[in-house]
C-alpha cells in the first residue's frame, strides 16, 4: 500500500470487519487526498445480492478504477482517419419494420 499500487480493496468476509483498518492504514501510508475504494461482499443483516450488486456498481462507477485502467493502456494515435471510414457502406440503410403490433 505504501507505493500506491493498490487503491481498491475487496473484503470477502461475512461482515465488514477490516474496512476501518484498511482505511486507517491507507491514510497513514499514503499522502493522497483520495480515500481508498473498499468493496464489501456481505453485510450482516442485509440482503447478499443487493450488497454484492452495490459493490459492483461502486466498482464500475469509480473514477479511481477508470483512471488506473486508462493509465495502463497504450492508445496509439491514428495517422490516417480516412482509412477507418472507407469501410462504411455508401448506401442508405433499408428501413423496414421488424415488429408488428
Amino acid at each position: 500500500m505504501k507505493d500506491e499500487a493498490a487503491n481498491v480493496f475487496l473484503e470477502i468476509s461475512p461482515h465488514s470487519v477490516l474496512a476501518t483498518s484498511i482505511r486507517e492504514c491507507y491514510e497513514l501510508t499514503n499522502q493522497q487526498q483520495q480515500s481508498p475504494l473498499i468493496l464489501l461482499t456481505l453485510k450482516r443483516k442485509e440482503d447478499e445480492q443487493i450488497t454484492l450488486i452495490t459493490s459492483l456498481a461502486q466498482f464500475t462507477t469509480s473514477s479511481q478504477v477508470w483512471q488506473q485502467y486508462f493509465h495502463t493502456r497504450q492508445i496509439l494515435p491514428m495517422k490516417n482517419h480516412a482509412e477507418y471510414f472507407d469501410n462504411f457502406p455508401l448506401y442508405k440503410f433499408h428501413l423496414s419494420l421488424c415488429w408488428y403490433e
